[in-house]
């Protein structure tokens, strides 16, 4: 029997009817007012975000979704090997809901009740996966996420899953169909994907502190920026400071979703002890 469903336009002539009358609607809030206004947050999309190491990638999509699980009930699983221990992890997630440090040796440190608290949102809102003895593929993730009630999923980052392919198959195929697949589940299962990949070193005579890295930047393939729904660049300028990150969209495949920022980007504010983001 074949896997393919074909649908005639008369069996969704209601709904293309309807739509007609309906305002396409915008995903929900990243908790940010400035970044709503070019990158919305719907489920059934892929993400993928890139940026130069140790400039925020990780921290941005934790506040992305300490934000969504604060104001809008999501909950998350986790592929995060670069925050291992998973001990480590939960603790950065509960800074950023408290807006302290979690431990008695920080100056200025969450009170014990509101660690109880930290605890009973993070226990709710976030599943994380163990790394075990071996290494784990998107088929694993992607089997993961059926059998678990979640809204989004993380990969973070793409470089430390098992990328062993089959005899004969080039990297860009494989980067195609591997994002291919997590897309499709992404839209199957009605969760929201954000995978983190690292850019390749720079050509010669170009700095990605002036010019920061996209899409087209990241290792392997174009096919990062041709399967993604979105696309974002995290971008700290003054990298001794750290203070002031840089939010670029560079790619929104749906204008209800919202619109790439261009030259001028979103601009937030990192507070190294609350671990959160401010506008």
């Amino acid at each position: 029997m074949s896997r393919i469903r074909v649908v005639s336009p008369l069996e969704i002539s209601d709904d293309i009817s309807s739509a007609y009358y309906k305002e396409e609607q915008s995903g929900v809030s990243t908790g940010f007012i400035g970044l709503d206004r070019h990158y919305t947050v719907m489920p059934g999309q892929l993400t993928i975000v890139t940026g130069v190491p140790s400039h925020g990638k990780s921290e941005f999509v934790d506040a992305l979704c300490v934000n969504l699980a604060m104001n809008e009930g999501w909950r998350f699983l986790i592929f995060s090997p670069e925050n291992y221990p998973i001990v480590t992890h939960a603790k950065k997630l509960m800074r950023k809901f408290i807006g302290k440090p979690y431990g008695k040796m920080y100056n200025g440190t969450m009170t014990l009740e509101e660690s109880r608290e930290a605890f009973r949102f993070i226990e709710t809102s976030f599943l994380f996966v163990s790394p075990g003895d071996e290494l784990i593929t998107v088929d694993d993730l992607i089997d993961t996420a059926k059998k678990e009630d979640i809204d989004g999923l993380i990969i973070d980052p793409w470089n430390e899953l098992d990328h062993r392919r089959p005899q004969g198959m080039s990297e860009t195929e494989y980067i195609s169909l591997s994002l291919g697949q997590l897309r499709t589940a992404s839209r199957h299962l009605d969760i929201h994907t954000w995978l983190v990949a690292h850019p390749k070193k720079p050509d010669p005579g170009r700095t990605y502190r002036a010019s920061p890295p996209s899409l087209y930047d990241v290792s392997g393939s174009a096919h990062w920026y041709n399967k993604a729904d979105n696309g974002i660049t995290v971008h700290r300028p003054d990298v001794i400071d750290g203070a002031e990150t840089h939010i670029h969209i560079t790619k929104v495949r749906f204008r209800n979703i919202g619109k790439p920022t261009g030259e001028e980007p979103i601009r937030l504010n990192y507070n190294i002890a609350s671990g959160r983001y401010k506008e």
